[in-house]
């Protein structure tokens, strides 16, 4: 009966090794994600408004870049002059990523430090910050 018992076992334990090793054979482990362009740009950045056509200068702003795509980011404001803008991005040869089209001005420049983010929505109002 022991012996039984034993090969009974080790059946049970190979044929569980078995399918573990094949499901490793159908899952193989994934590739990590390339990170997209605008994975390189969300986050908070804290600046200033350096010109306003309708008012003065503002300090203490408070920037939110957020993703809506590979290379797409909502921006926001606490300053609602600066509005909420969906900005399309192209990356430069130069590590520099701009606004791919439309009316907003987007300039992200990884090679400075701290990180620095300059920003118009429409050519009315502009914003300079760091990220955080």
């Amino acid at each position: 009966m022991t012996k039984r018992f034993i090969s009974l076992t080790l059946a049970i334990l190979l044929v569980g090794a078995g399918s573990v090793l094949a499901d490793g054979a159908r899952n193989p482990p994934q590739k990590p994600k390339k990170p997209e362009l605008a994975d390189a740009v969300i986050g908070t950045y804290s600046g200033v408004v350096t010109s306003d056509s309708r008012g003065s200068s503002k300090n203490n702003v408070t920037l939110m870049v957020v993703k809506k795509g590979p290379a797409l980011v909502l921006v926001t404001s606490d300053y609602k002059r600066l509005g909420a803008v969906l900005v399309p991005l192209v990356a430069m040869s130069n590590r520099m990523i701009l606004a791919a089209g439309g009316k907003s001005t987007f300039l992200y420049d990884p090679t400075k430090r701290p990180i620095r983010l300059d920003y118009s929505p429409d050519g009315t109002v502009a914003y300079s910050g760091n990220k955080h």
